[in-house]
């Protein structure tokens, strides 16, 4: 049904190759336009981490459950770390997805609106993006333009992108499969993994 098969992710595109799809898949990669999220010189970010949440995701696919237990163990131990969200929906919506009682943690601020490039990256001195499912992996890859260094999950397609030099990654704790028929499961970490990251990289 297709001429070829493009692949902006390896693992999408080892998937095609295991499916003997050889002759027609292709990797491309993925990547921003030179400038579009700006040049990385905005000044000292106000902001110690920054993660961009968008609508949060099916299963909050984001990461937002692992980044909010992380933060409130942060602020248990007395860590003076801030964090920023930039988020479709009011930290009320993270909450019910969670199932936990509002406000967020302590040093954990939200801000729900609408901003064109270049976005609200340069807010953040580290990107923190611990997803548990990405396609393409575009808010990894947009961070990491707007010259953030990311700590994001050690599982694919999330780990194609970080190198020693440019970011740190998470273990998985769990995996688990979807309800629907996507052919990758969730990666799940775990909070106290994810603040002891954080802290590595303050």
């Amino acid at each position: 049904h297709y001429d070829q098969l493009w692949s902006a992710t390896r693992r999408t595109h080892d998937l095609l190759m295991s499916m003997q799809a050889r002759s027609d898949a292709h990797f491309i990669g993925w990547g921003v336009p030179p400038g579009m999220l700006g040049d990385g010189n905005h000044g000292a970010p106000p902001y110690d981490f920054f993660s961009n949440q968008g609508w949060l995701g099916i299963n909050g696919r984001k990461g937002i459950g692992m980044l909010w237990g992380a933060v409130d163990l942060l602020a248990r131990q007395g860590a003076k770390a801030r964090t920023l969200v930039h988020a479709q929906v009011p930290p009320h919506v993270a909450a019910e997805l969670l199932g936990v009682k509002p406000p967020s943690p302590r040093g954990l601020e939200w801000r729900c609106e609408t901003v064109p490039p270049p976005g609200l990256y340069h807010l953040g001195r580290v990107a923190v993006q611990p997803s548990i499912l990405e396609g393409l992996g575009l808010t990894l890859v947009e961070a990491m333009a707007a010259g953030a260094p990311l700590i994001t999950t050690d599982a694919p397609p999330m780990n194609e992108f970080v190198t020693p030099e440019t970011g740190w990654l998470v273990p998985v704790k769990e995996w688990r499969a979807r309800e629907d028929p996507i052919a990758f499961q969730e990666a799940h970490v775990a909070p106290e993994d994810l603040a002891r990251v954080m802290i590595d990289a303050l």
